[in-house]
């Protein structure tokens, strides 16, 4: 009889064991699917964030580049600072966004103006970038990182007469989608890799 009870213990051992076991690993499965959606319902939220954020700092860029004071400053080359700051300082009391930063390049892809820095006449950022929105005459707006920050940039050409003349370009910050992600309890950091 001790050694059917020590048997009937050890299946009974066994048995639960792997019970156990496998209800460990469904629980297991499931808090893992359970990540896996928060996971992707967490990359659609942001993903989303920075395509409005993309099209909103186009839709600035692209008001900038149609303003008639503005074209008529980069037809002459004489940018006004006072109208530039007065522009942007609207731009950030009347929109939800703060901290955006103005360029104006000119043909041969030199700063005129810069929002963030007084320095003028310098090459301004990536060539090829300003020479494709000039000559295409068709906006461009990506994901960049300068030496300044990781933004989000809008280049618009300025055209008067069917000819470009230059190229505006508004900078936005990543600080608004990290507020809206804050509102989640989620602090964002982005590293990157300098190659």
């Amino acid at each position: 009889m001790p050694f059917i009870s020590a048997l009937f213990v050890l299946v009974v051992s066994l048995f639960s064991w792997y019970f156990l076991g496998h209800l460990r690993s469904e629980q297991s499965g499931e808090r893992d699917k359970s990540i896996s959606l928060q996971s992707a319902d967490m990359q659609a939220k942001v993903s989303a964030m920075v395509l409005e954020k993309q099209q909103a700092t186009l839709a600035i860029a692209v008001a900038m580049a149609n303003n008639k004071t503005l074209v008529n400053d980069i037809a002459t080359n004489k940018i006004s600072d006072t109208y530039c700051k007065t522009l942007m300082a609207d731009l950030s009391r009347t929109s939800p966004y703060k901290n955006l930063w103005l360029q104006i390049v000119d043909t041969e892809y030199r700063s005129i103006y810069k929002s963030w820095d007084p320095l003028k006449g310098d090459r301004a950022g990536e060539p090829r970038e300003y020479a494709r929105v000039m000559e295409f005459q068709k906006p461009l707006y990506t994901i960049s990182a300068g030496a300044y920050d990781l933004v989000i940039k809008a280049m618009v050409p300025v055209v008067v007469n069917g000819k470009s003349i230059g190229v505006v370009e508004v900078l936005s910050h990543f600080n608004s989608v990290s507020q809206k992600l804050k509102e989640f309890d989620i602090e964002s950091v982005v590293v990157l890799k300098k190659d």
